[in-house]
Protein backbone atom coordinates (compact mmCIF):
# COMPACT_ATOMS: atom_id res chain seq x y z
CA UNK A 1 0.00 0.00 0.00
CA UNK A 2 1.38 3.45 -0.85
CA UNK A 3 2.19 5.95 1.85
CA UNK A 4 0.46 9.31 1.48
CA UNK A 5 0.40 12.49 3.52
CA UNK A 6 -3.30 11.91 4.06
CA UNK A 7 -2.77 8.60 5.81
CA UNK A 8 -5.12 5.80 4.82
CA UNK A 9 -7.99 8.00 3.66
CA UNK A 10 -6.66 8.02 0.13
CA UNK A 11 -6.71 4.21 0.09
CA UNK A 12 -10.41 3.79 0.77
CA UNK A 13 -12.09 2.82 4.00
CA UNK A 14 -11.94 -0.93 3.39
CA UNK A 15 -8.23 -0.91 2.51
CA UNK A 16 -7.51 1.29 5.49
CA UNK A 17 -9.33 -0.97 7.95
CA UNK A 18 -7.74 -4.11 6.52
CA UNK A 19 -4.27 -2.55 6.52
CA UNK A 20 -4.53 -1.35 10.12
CA UNK A 21 -5.94 -4.71 11.23
CA UNK A 22 -3.10 -6.63 9.56
CA UNK A 23 -0.53 -4.48 11.32
CA UNK A 24 -1.61 -5.91 14.67
CA UNK A 25 -0.51 -9.53 14.08
CA UNK A 26 2.53 -8.29 12.14
CA UNK A 27 3.82 -6.20 15.04
CA UNK A 28 2.85 -8.88 17.57
CA UNK A 29 5.04 -11.41 15.76
CA UNK A 30 7.86 -8.96 14.96
CA UNK A 31 8.13 -7.37 18.41
CA UNK A 32 7.62 -10.62 20.31
CA UNK A 33 10.32 -12.38 18.29
CA UNK A 34 12.78 -9.57 19.02
CA UNK A 35 11.95 -9.57 22.72
CA UNK A 36 12.26 -13.34 23.05
CA UNK A 37 15.66 -13.30 21.35
CA UNK A 38 17.20 -10.16 22.87
CA UNK A 39 15.63 -10.03 26.32
CA UNK A 40 14.28 -13.52 26.95
CA UNK A 41 17.35 -15.38 25.71
CA UNK A 42 20.41 -13.11 25.51
CA UNK A 43 19.73 -10.86 28.51
CA UNK A 44 18.82 -13.82 30.70
CA UNK A 45 21.85 -15.86 29.71
CA UNK A 46 24.27 -12.93 30.09
CA UNK A 47 22.86 -12.17 33.53
CA UNK A 48 23.17 -15.81 34.57
CA UNK A 49 26.67 -16.15 33.21
CA UNK A 50 28.09 -13.12 35.00
CA UNK A 51 26.17 -13.52 38.26
CA UNK A 52 28.85 -15.65 39.89
CA UNK A 53 31.55 -13.07 39.19
CA UNK A 54 29.81 -9.76 39.90
CA UNK A 55 26.57 -10.64 41.67
CA UNK A 56 23.00 -11.07 40.46
CA UNK A 57 21.95 -7.42 40.51
CA UNK A 58 25.10 -6.12 38.81
CA UNK A 59 25.02 -8.86 36.20
CA UNK A 60 21.37 -8.15 35.41
CA UNK A 61 22.07 -4.42 35.03
CA UNK A 62 25.07 -5.12 32.79
CA UNK A 63 23.09 -7.58 30.69
CA UNK A 64 20.25 -5.06 30.30
CA UNK A 65 22.64 -2.36 29.09
CA UNK A 66 24.59 -4.68 26.78
CA UNK A 67 21.51 -6.16 25.15
CA UNK A 68 20.08 -2.65 24.82
CA UNK A 69 23.23 -1.66 22.92
CA UNK A 70 22.92 -4.75 20.73
CA UNK A 71 19.29 -3.83 20.06
CA UNK A 72 20.44 -0.41 18.87
CA UNK A 73 23.16 -1.86 16.64
CA UNK A 74 20.72 -4.32 15.07
CA UNK A 75 18.78 -1.32 13.75
CA UNK A 76 21.91 0.34 12.30
CA UNK A 77 21.21 -1.37 8.96
CA UNK A 78 17.67 0.06 8.72
CA UNK A 79 17.00 2.72 6.07
CA UNK A 80 18.08 6.27 7.05
CA UNK A 81 19.70 5.09 10.31
CA UNK A 82 22.07 7.53 12.03
CA UNK A 83 24.30 7.44 15.11
CA UNK A 84 21.53 9.25 17.02
CA UNK A 85 18.95 6.65 15.98
CA UNK A 86 21.26 3.88 17.26
CA UNK A 87 21.65 5.70 20.59
CA UNK A 88 17.90 6.28 20.89
CA UNK A 89 17.02 2.68 20.06
CA UNK A 90 19.66 1.52 22.53
CA UNK A 91 17.88 3.55 25.21
CA UNK A 92 14.53 2.07 24.19
CA UNK A 93 16.13 -1.37 24.32
CA UNK A 94 17.22 -0.67 27.88
CA UNK A 95 13.66 0.41 28.69
CA UNK A 96 12.28 -2.84 27.24
CA UNK A 97 14.89 -4.69 29.28
CA UNK A 98 13.75 -2.86 32.40
CA UNK A 99 10.19 -4.01 31.70
CA UNK A 100 11.50 -7.57 32.00
CA UNK A 101 14.01 -7.32 34.85
CA UNK A 102 11.68 -5.32 37.11
CA UNK A 103 8.71 -7.68 36.66
CA UNK A 104 10.02 -11.06 35.52
CA UNK A 105 7.35 -10.89 32.82
CA UNK A 106 8.65 -10.82 29.26
CA UNK A 107 5.12 -10.06 28.10
CA UNK A 108 5.41 -6.54 29.56
CA UNK A 109 8.41 -5.85 27.31
CA UNK A 110 6.53 -7.30 24.34
CA UNK A 111 3.51 -5.13 25.10
CA UNK A 112 5.59 -1.94 25.32
CA UNK A 113 7.36 -2.82 22.07
CA UNK A 114 4.15 -3.64 20.17
CA UNK A 115 2.36 -0.53 21.44
CA UNK A 116 5.26 1.75 20.45
CA UNK A 117 5.53 0.39 16.91
CA UNK A 118 1.78 0.38 16.32
CA UNK A 119 1.32 3.88 17.68
CA UNK A 120 3.96 5.25 15.29
CA UNK A 121 2.17 3.56 12.40
CA UNK A 122 -1.22 4.94 13.43
CA UNK A 123 0.26 8.44 13.20
CA UNK A 124 1.77 7.76 9.76
CA UNK A 125 5.32 7.91 11.13
CA UNK A 126 8.19 5.63 10.08
CA UNK A 127 9.00 2.77 12.43
CA UNK A 128 12.79 2.58 12.66
CA UNK A 129 13.11 3.91 9.12
CA UNK A 130 10.38 1.68 7.68
CA UNK A 131 7.03 2.91 6.37
CA UNK A 132 4.09 0.58 6.92
CA UNK A 133 2.00 2.34 4.26
CA UNK A 134 -1.17 2.64 6.36
CA UNK A 135 -2.18 5.07 9.09
CA UNK A 136 -5.14 6.29 11.08
CA UNK A 137 -4.11 9.96 10.91
CA UNK A 138 -1.94 11.45 8.20
CA UNK A 139 0.97 13.50 9.51
CA UNK A 140 3.97 15.26 8.04
CA UNK A 141 7.12 15.98 10.02
CA UNK A 142 8.60 19.45 9.66
CA UNK A 143 11.66 20.99 11.24
CA UNK A 144 15.29 19.93 11.68
CA UNK A 145 15.95 16.21 11.21
CA UNK A 146 18.00 16.30 14.41
CA UNK A 147 14.74 16.94 16.25
CA UNK A 148 12.18 15.01 14.19
CA UNK A 149 14.33 12.10 13.06
CA UNK A 150 13.53 12.78 9.41
CA UNK A 151 13.03 9.70 7.25
CA UNK A 152 13.96 7.37 10.11
CA UNK A 153 11.04 8.59 12.21
CA UNK A 154 10.90 9.85 15.80
CA UNK A 155 13.38 7.21 16.97
CA UNK A 156 16.04 9.04 14.95
CA UNK A 157 15.53 12.45 16.54
CA UNK A 158 15.71 14.26 19.85
CA UNK A 159 11.91 14.07 20.06
CA UNK A 160 12.38 10.44 21.11
CA UNK A 161 13.96 11.42 24.43
CA UNK A 162 10.91 12.97 26.17
CA UNK A 163 8.83 10.05 24.88
CA UNK A 164 11.40 7.69 26.37
CA UNK A 165 11.21 9.54 29.69
CA UNK A 166 7.42 9.29 29.60
CA UNK A 167 7.62 5.55 29.00
CA UNK A 168 10.14 5.09 31.80
CA UNK A 169 7.95 7.09 34.16
CA UNK A 170 4.89 5.04 33.23
CA UNK A 171 6.81 1.81 33.83
CA UNK A 172 8.07 3.01 37.23
CA UNK A 173 4.54 4.04 38.27
CA UNK A 174 2.98 0.77 37.13
CA UNK A 175 5.60 -1.48 38.76
CA UNK A 176 5.35 0.45 42.04
CA UNK A 177 1.56 0.25 41.97
CA UNK A 178 1.51 -3.42 41.01
CA UNK A 179 4.25 -4.72 43.32
CA UNK A 180 4.67 -2.07 46.00
CA UNK A 181 8.30 -1.29 45.15
CA UNK A 182 10.62 -1.04 42.17
CA UNK A 183 13.57 -3.45 42.28
CA UNK A 184 15.56 -5.65 39.93
CA UNK A 185 14.62 -9.29 40.40
CA UNK A 186 17.39 -11.70 41.40
CA UNK A 187 15.44 -14.45 39.65
CA UNK A 188 16.54 -13.04 36.26
CA UNK A 189 20.13 -14.03 36.99
CA UNK A 190 19.37 -17.12 39.08
CA UNK A 191 20.28 -20.48 37.52
CA UNK A 192 16.74 -21.69 38.25
CA UNK A 193 14.74 -19.29 36.07
CA UNK A 194 11.55 -21.20 36.70
CA UNK A 195 11.05 -19.12 39.87
CA UNK A 196 7.58 -17.52 39.56
CA UNK A 197 7.47 -13.86 38.51
CA UNK A 198 6.65 -11.23 41.08
CA UNK A 199 3.54 -11.96 43.05
CA UNK A 200 3.24 -15.34 41.34
CA UNK A 201 1.86 -13.64 38.23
Amino acid sequence: LPTTTGGTFGLGVTSAVVGLALLVPFFVVQATAEEILVRGYLLTNLAEGAAGAIGKTASTIAATVLTGALFGLIHWTNPSATPLSVVNITLYGILFGACYVLTGRLGIACGFHIAWNYTLSLWDLPVSGLNTGVALVGTESTGPELVTGGAFGPEGGLVALPLLALGAGALYWWVRREYGRVAILDSIAAPDLRIPARGGK
